[in-house]
């Protein structure tokens, strides 16, 4: 707060929130619209929560985007695993651990990432 009086600062947040420069709904929205290509309804809401914004905004906005884990998993994976021959075991593992560190869920992450390697094995026979 340093050299501010107290009303400076209550009055300022009051015009930013009024002009919606300070939205927690607005921001979520958009953080989720930018984020849900590449990241997990889970791991967004960790990441806005760490943010600051109330789990109960996250979980409004969230409930209204049509966010999907598993059309986000499967366009990732899509896209990290083009050029990427998963029937070597340390690629595979590598892809792995990328697509687990944007939260999403195991089962799911292998499911898709065996089903690209059939797919892969495939085209190649």
């Amino acid at each position: 707060e340093g050299d501010y009086p107290e009303s400076v600062i209550t009055h300022t947040v009051d015009k930013l929130k009024e002009y919606h420069f300070l939205d927690d709904c607005d921001y979520a929205t958009s953080y989720i619209a930018y984020k849900s290509q590449t990241k997990s309804r889970r791991r967004i809401c960790q990441e806005l929560i760490a943010k600051g914004v109330s789990q109960d905004v996250v979980e409004q906005v969230l409930e209204e985007s049509a966010l999907s884990d598993e059309q986000a998993l499967l366009k990732l994976a899509t896209k990290r695993c083009k050029s990427a021959d998963l029937s070597d075991q340390s690629v595979y593992c590598r892809q792995m651990r990328y697509l687990l560190a944007h939260g999403f869920v195991y089962e799911d992450v292998s499911r898709v990432l065996s089903d690209i390697r059939r797919c892969q094995a495939n085209n190649y026979n």
